[in-house]
Formats: structure tokens, C-alpha cells, sequence
């Protein structure tokens, strides 16, 4: 990963490295003495967030559950958390770092009394994910790739019907995936996937599909993930807490601007 010299701290970035790989073997534990100096010099910077979610995307490759010890979890809980109180979601490169933070969020835990508690669980409420451009824009990140490989086996003449159906079976997937994610009211959700519908044109009847299946999670306090083996895509609930809405801490204004093309995702220099 290039980065600037001139920006960054080289010393915190090799000392990030080694110790995040020390997260796959559960009898190392991370040194959490370098912590603050990590949140300080590279959570505070965008690159920085970037190369951390790169390392972490490296070391999870492949991975579908990872168990972490105490020290190690708490290290990478307190990492992420600074990471996301620090992004600007209208930049690409923490729009990079936010989806890699979601999907690495079902994948890491730890145990406690014998109760495995997921990343996500103490994520979940961040006012960042409430920034309804990144779910827009994710959604058709991650189904793009998908779109093209069902497409391929479509009979010319049926190809339009079926990319309807396609966006409305995607679309009904999405709102599971969004159920729980910073907190976020079932009316918001079906109004982002109402308009979303609404870009490609679906029939009534299958805008109707898609309502219902926002409004038969009503009352669900669970979170989902939309890609990925389907371990990881389970629901998981989880406990109430005080939102950070409710918190006199600064709010990330920023709305994500990046222009979207469905189906010809533009090629981005950060992107790995």
C-alpha cells in the first residue's frame, strides 16, 4: 500500500503491522501500549485509516470467523471506533474504509462466559452508518459483480424482465442488511429502497415486495451483512444501548457525493 512519508508515521505503521497479525494466533495478544499513539497519528488521517483497513482486509482474506483474545479485541474494537469517529464519508477513501469495517464486523469476536460478542455488536449504532449515500452506493458496489454473472445465462429477449426481478430480489435482500445498522427507522429504509426502485423502473407489485419485507422486520433488533458465506450473513441481536445521536459528541455532516454508475462501478486508485 503507497503512502505518504511526509504524512504519515512510518514507525506507527510498521508497528500497526506486525501487531495486527498477531490477531490470528489467539495465545499472542496485540500490545495495547501502542494504541494511542496509533488512534493519534494514523486514525486522525485519512490514508491512515486506509492502510489500517487494508491491513485488516489482508489478515481476514478468507476468513469467515476469527476469535480474538481480550487484549487483542479490545485493541481492534478501540482502532475501529476511532476510525469511524474521525471519517468523512464523501471521501472515497473512507468510504473504502467504512465497507471494509462493516464486513469485517461479523467476523471478529471474542468470548465471554462462553457468549461469542461480534465487532459489529458494539458498532452498530455509530451515526455514521445513518449516512443513507453509503448504503445506496454499496448496494451497488457489492451487486454489480452479481448483476453480470446472472445476466450471462438470461435469453436475450428475457433480459430485461429478469434484471427487474434481479433488483427486486437484491433490493429485498438490502433491507435485511440495513435492519440495525445506525439505528435506522424502518420509513427511512423503505423510503432509500423506494427510491432506489424507483431508478429502475420496478412494477408496483414489486415495489410492494420490497416494502413488505421492510416493514415484516419491524420490532427486530438484529444486524445483517449483505455479501459473504452465509455464516456470516445470519442475523445476530443485539442488546439496547445509548445511541450516539444522544451524545454531545460532533456529528459527521458530510453526505457521500461519489458519482454512481450501476453496473459500470468507476475504477478507483484507492480501491484494493
Amino acid at each position: 500500500f503507497h503512502y505518504d512519508p511526509k504524512e504519515l508515521d512510518t514507525k506507527s505503521i510498521n508497528s500497526l503491522s506486525q501487531e495486527l497479525k498477531k490477531i490470528t494466533d489467539y495465545a499472542a495478544s496485540m500490545n495495547t501500549s501502542f494504541v494511542s499513539q496509533w488512534n493519534e497519528s494514523l486514525m486522525t488521517k485519512d490514508s491512515g485509516r486506509r492502510i489500517f483497513t487494508y491491513l485488516l482486509k489482508q489478515i481476514l482474506r478468507g476468513k469467515t470467523n476469527l476469535k480474538l483474545n481480550s487484549n487483542s479485541f479490545q485493541a481492534v474494537l478501540c482502532l475501529v471506533q476511532n476510525a469511524l469517529e474521525n471519517m468523512h464519508i464523501s471521501k472515497p477513501a473512507d468510504y473504502i474504509s467504512a465497507r471494509i469495517i462493516l464486513e469485517s464486523s461479523p467476523v471478529l469476536f471474542c468470548e465471554e462466559d462462553g457468549v461469542r460478542k461480534y465487532l459489529k455488536e458494539f458498532i452498530a449504532d455509530h451515526f455514521l452508518w445513518q449516512h443513507l449515500g453509503f448504503w445506496e452506493d454499496y448496494f451497488w458496489d457489492i451487486i454489480a459483480g452479481e448483476f453480470s454473472s446472472y445476466m450471462e445465462s438470461v435469453p436475450d429477449n428475457e433480459k430485461a424482465s429478469q434484471e427487474l426481478v434481479f433488483i427486486t430480489e437484491s433490493l429485498k435482500k438490502y433491507v435485511r442488511t440495513m435492519w440495525g445498522w445506525g439505528k435506522l427507522p424502518p420509513e427511512t429504509i423503505e423510503h432509500l429502497v423506494s427510491r432506489m426502485a424507483d431508478k429502475h423502473k420496478l412494477t408496483n407489485e414489486q415495489k410492494d415486495q420490497v416494502t413488505k419485507e421492510t416493514f415484516a422486520l419491524k420490532g427486530s433488533p438484529t444486524v445483517g451483512v449483505l455479501n459473504g458465506p452465509a455464516s456470516r450473513r445470519k442475523s445476530l441481536t443485539i442488546p439496547a444501548k445509548k445511541s450516539h445521536l444522544d451524545s454531545p459528541k460532533k456529528q459527521n455532516t458530510g453526505l457521500f457525493r461519489r458519482s454512481i454508475t450501476f453496473l459500470k462501478p468507476q475504477n478507483n486508485p484507492n480501491q484494493q
